[in-house]
């Protein structure tokens, strides 16, 4: 679940950006500032003009979502030779029949011309890409144009938003900023942007948690009722230690650390094979699924709190339940008793 997650999330950050701040004051030369003091905090980032509008091919529109950006600078594109235009998502393209090479017009109605009335402004631009960026919100509503062509539709030089594509320290950033620059701007990372998405996620987790907790309870019962007869099987041997000099207190002493011992061990072992068939199956695993699957090979993400979830969860669990195990036969064993039984 883990590696379905982590791929949805990186694939989305790798189009949307870690975050993206929106400026107040607009101007470039602001903005240009700004995107210098994040890369000499080691941030990669981009500028963009970024609005809501339309794009038109012949009689057909649909509502976009216009990325002024240097497109040669953009992160998820491979091959950026011959990218001088635009670039359309292939779902977007397919609403309105656009192909590569094709014309389009990008309708601006937040801008407008207002000589006679208002009018909205428009320009026409080639598509010189196609892509798919395997995010269904993404490939439906988004497209990248060339900045300085939006920058004209404006006919203002400014910047409204820098994408961070990079990990950063928002807290660090937010107190170089306030410092230099005020309360001109606002960061707004992925994860608050698509908070419904991440409490999904996390709701999912913690629901596959419950189910491991719950597996690992019925495990942990069944354990224990092996455990009940395997002292019920060893009561004639406790009763021979105790004859020869050994304490009650240090025989319930050892049979609580065997049982522990054991416990831990299972746990560490089972662990190891997890891992194995893991690294196994990311590296030799068949791709399963179906074509209408984005992941059609299960991914697998293992992580250092994930190996610590899988041993704090089972052993504390058999931990329990082994005290338990204990203190019944503690409770019930009467080591003369099973002496004078046996003579």
């Amino acid at each position: 679940m883990g590696g379905l997650q982590s791929k949805l999330i990186e694939r989305s950050k790798l189009v949307e950006g870690t975050a993206y701040i929106n400026l107040k004051n607009r101007s470039f030369s602001k903005a240009k500032h700004v995107l210098s003091r994040l890369r000499s905090l080691g941030v990669n980032a981009q500028l963009e003009y970024l609005f809501e509008g339309m794009i038109k091919n012949g009689a057909l529109f649909t509502p976009a979502i216009i990325h002024g950006v240097e497109l040669e600078k953009l992160p998820f594109i491979n091959n950026q030779k011959n990218i001088k235009n635009s670039i359309l998502p292939i779902d977007l393209a397919y609403k309105i029949g656009v192909y590569k090479g094709s014309e389009i017009t990008i309708i601006s109605p937040s801008l407008a011309d207002s000589f006679f009335e208002d009018i909205p402004r428009s320009t026409t631009i080639m598509v010189d890409r196609l892509i798919n960026t395997n995010v269904p919100e993404i490939d439906r509503y988004n497209i990248w144009v060339r900045l300085k062509k939006i920058q004209n539709l404006a006919r203002k030089n400014e910047i409204n938003t820098i994408r961070i594509f990079s990990k950063f320290k928002k807290q660090q950033v937010l107190d170089l900023f306030r410092t230099e620059y005020g309360g001109d701007f606002d960061i707004i990372t992925w994860e608050e942007k698509n908070k419904t998405l991440v409490y999904a996620l996390k709701l999912e987790s913690t629901v596959m948690i419950f189910l491991f907790i719950a597996m690992t309870i019925l495990v942990s019962l069944c354990i224990t009722s092996g455990l009940m007869i395997f002292f019920g099987k060893i009561k004639i041997d406790m009763a021979s230690f105790w004859i020869l000099g050994m304490s009650k207190k240090e025989l319930n002493k050892h049979i609580f650390y065997i049982t522990n011992i054991l416990s831990l061990i299972s746990v560490l072992l089972g662990i190891l094979i997890g891992l194995i068939f893991l690294i196994s199956f990311d590296k030799f695993g068949p791709e399963i699924l179906p074509d209408i699957f984005i992941e059609r090979k299960i991914p697998v993400k293992i992580s250092f709190s994930s190996i610590i979830v899988a041993m704090i969860i089972p052993y504390s669990i058999s931990l329990l339940f082994s005290s338990f195990s204990v203190a019944q036969f503690k409770k019930e064993e009467n080591y003369l008793e099973q002496i004078r039984t046996i003579g």
